[in-house]
């Protein structure tokens, strides 16, 4: 009896602890799902791919209104990203692959505008090179030139697009490089003989940075920086034709100008020792405006001693249309003066000197035979004052 009953409180109690420990066993752990981004970071990839290319290649200035609606897409797309939720996620691709689709569009359209301003680019550099005669005086650079052509649009057909624009833009440097070099070569071809009697180390200096430019181009390859030498020796060789120009002025004028108006003389010289000046420092386009100006100063000042010689002579009064011709011919280069449209103002001035200096001349030549046909018409008076008192004499009986 006492067996079964303990027994059964063993049973209970057993149950009870049982029961217990089932109670207190916390729940296992519940873990959310956290949903795939990958289809999301795709879609914003593509799009920020989309758009670097759209910039790169200059769509934004080409195409103004289809950029606004794309890029608006797109920061569209990145102000509503979400991954909260599998749909927000879902929402999201969804709104950047739409601004991808419109970014990517744009970026082919950008990238076939480009290469089209390139080919006309190209197309119109490598003309301009063979009228100057490319294809006569440096037929190896030119080819040179034309096989990058080829690369570049072979890069283009692969879809490298950076590349082939890096090689078109070599191409443009070896055209430019060639243009600049022949318009040395036609400037040099003008002055070197006068300047090696008159300025040859200025020459030689000119002649030094044409070489580099060549040296960068074959030796190292530099195209980018043999085409900035080029236009750096261009620089100078231009300068030194405007200085000659200044100097041929000079000597055009100068014995008119030291009898009749030195301080003119004086001022155009200030002026030209500016131009020393300015090359010696290096600033070879200020000294070609400063020669330029010096030259328009002498010529100006010749041109005003003759239109003051032609007012005295009363050429505006006995030669009108000669004087008037020529007073129109300076008001021009004044003007031209004043726009510092130097080149202009220096031919209407050369112009217009031995216009007024003509119509003096004229002018002196029309007085002459006017005070000859006045001393005939006075004589013939005389002779008819003559006449008549010689009649009258005869009438009165007096003969």
């Amino acid at each position: 009896m006492k067996t079964k009953y303990f027994w059964r409180m063993l049973v209970g109690l057993f149950a009870m602890f049982a029961a217990v420990s089932c109670g207190s066993t916390p729940p296992a752990e519940q873990h959310p799902v956290q949903p795939d981004t990958g289809a999301l970071d795709a879609a914003q990839a593509r799009a920020q791919v989309a758009r670097a290319q759209v910039v790169e290649f200059n769509g934004p200035e080409l195409f103004p209104s289809e950029w606004e609606n794309a890029d608006s897409l797109f920061a569209s797309a990145e102000r509503e990203r979400s991954i909260d939720t599998v749909e927000e996620i879902v929402a999201s691709a969804e709104r950047y692959n739409t601004a991808a689709d419109a970014l990517e569009a744009l970026a082919a359209m950008s990238i076939a505008r480009s290469f089209e301003n390139m080919e006309r680019a190209l197309a119109e550099a490598r003309a301009e090179v063979v009228a100057m005669g490319a294809e006569q005086f440096l037929p190896d650079v030119l080819s040179h030139a034309d096989n990058t052509v080829t690369d570049a649009r072979k890069k283009q057909a692969d879809g490298d697009f950076l590349a082939a624009r890096e090689t078109a833009a070599s191409a443009l440097d070896m055209y430019g490089f060639l243009a600049t070099t022949f318009e040395i070569k036609r400037i040099r071809a003008k002055i070197a003989e006068p300047l090696y009697e008159w300025e040859p180390d200025y020459l030689l200096q000119a002649d030094d940075a044409i070489r580099d430019a060549f040296q960068r181009f074959d030796d190292d390859g530099d195209y980018s920086g043999a085409r900035v030498a080029a236009v750096q020796a261009l620089a100078m060789f231009t300068a030194l034709d405007a200085m000659l120009d200044a100097y041929n002025a000079r000597e055009q004028v100068s014995e008119r100008l030291q009898e009749v108006n030195p301080q003119a003389f004086e001022q155009g010289d200030l002026a030209a020792a500016d131009t020393f000046a300015k090359w010696e420092a290096g600033d070879f386009g200020g000294a070609r405006t400063a020669a330029m100006t010096s030259m328009v100063m002498y010529l100006s000042a010749g041109a005003a001693v003759e239109r003051t010689v032609a007012l005295e002579a009363r050429a505006d009064v006995a030669a009108r249309q000669e004087f008037n011709y020529a007073q129109s011919l300076f008001a021009q280069a004044d003007q031209a003066h004043q726009a510092q449209h130097f080149g202009e103002a220096g031919r209407l001035f050369t112009q217009s000197a031995p216009l007024f200096s003509a119509s003096a001349e004229l002018a002196r030549e029309r007085q002459l035979i006017a005070e000859e046909a006045l001393r005939l018409a006075n004589e013939r008076v005389a002779e008819s004052e003559e006449i008549a008192r010689e009649a009258e004499k005869i009438l009165e009986g007096d003969l």
